[in-house]
């Protein structure tokens, strides 16, 4: 919070000061021992009179002697004025980009059900969560089975927004192709370099963790590989998340054996 003072200790201490010119006001209102003379009733008019005014101005007096304070101390604890406008300008703007996992092995039904439909329930429920708290955020999905495009892209979060993006949620399904994480992951890296909007990015990212998807090679174009392009968008981001999709016990299946049912008549 006193990041742009250099000397933030000194502002303390002129705060502390501040009780100097308080306490020298409250000892000159000290009550001294009365005697009354036949002259003072005139100085004791005049003081009616006039009472008012003093007053207003020993207030002025005794804030200004307070500021006076305030200002010392700040002007030895040196502000400084490097400080980043542009994380100011982006505070409570937040561009949430969701790398949701659409592959076929989203599909895949366990005991608690599948994976995609996990993705689909968590992603309502955060977009219920932001509209409740009346968020100006902006969303952007991209899947790993369409890497290189963004849809939404940069969508607001509004009332009519919000009802659609609930919609596609709910119906969001894996689809019969292989997912490319990495492509994904490379398209939102790339992002934050061509981005020059306020926003400042959170990035979701929803799989099962499938270790074919971790352990491919790196792209054309680029030395490194999944984990380290997820570390690369961490360190740009805001914030960072791996939700986990998958079942935590999945058996081997084979296909042993292949026959009818019914008995098969020929001719």
């Amino acid at each position: 919070m006193l990041e742009f003072l250099l000397n933030p200790s000194f502002l303390f201490a002129g705060t502390a000061a501040v009780a100097a010119p308080i306490i020298i006001h409250l000892l000159n209102r000290r009550r001294f021992k009365k005697i009354d003379w036949a002259a003072m009733d005139f100085l004791l008019e005049a003081q009616r009179l006039n009472r008012r005014r003093v007053k207003l101005e020993e207030l002025i007096l005794l804030l200004l002697r307070c500021l006076a304070m305030i200002l010392i101390g700040l002007l030895i604890a040196r502000p400084s004025l490097d400080i980043n406008v542009s994380g100011l300008l982006k505070a409570g703007q937040t561009e949430r980009v969701i790398v949701l996992d659409d592959s076929l092995s989203m599909a895949t039904v366990g005991q608690q059900g599948s994976p995609i439909d996990k993705a689909s329930e968590i992603l309502q429920k955060g977009i219920k969560s932001l509209s409740n708290s009346n968020s100006q955020d902006i969303i952007t999905v991209v899947r790993t089975t369409d890497p290189n495009k963004f849809v939404p892209n940069g969508l607001p979060l509004t009332e009519s927004s919000i009802g659609d993006l609930l919609d596609e949620f709910k119906n969001v399904q894996a689809t019969d192709l292989r997912g490319d994480l990495h492509s994904a992951l490379l398209t939102v890296e790339k992002s934050f370099e061509s981005d020059k909007s306020n926003f400042t990015k959170v990035v979701y990212l929803l799989t099962d963790l499938r270790r074919m998807d971790w352990e491919s090679s790196t792209k054309l174009g680029s030395d490194k590989g999944v984990t380290q392009t997820l570390q690369s968008i961490a360190d740009k981001a805001a914030g960072c998340y791996v939700v986990d999709l998958g079942s935590e016990i999945e058996n081997n299946l084979v296909i042993e054996e292949v026959k009818p049912l019914e008995k098969v008549l020929v001719n």
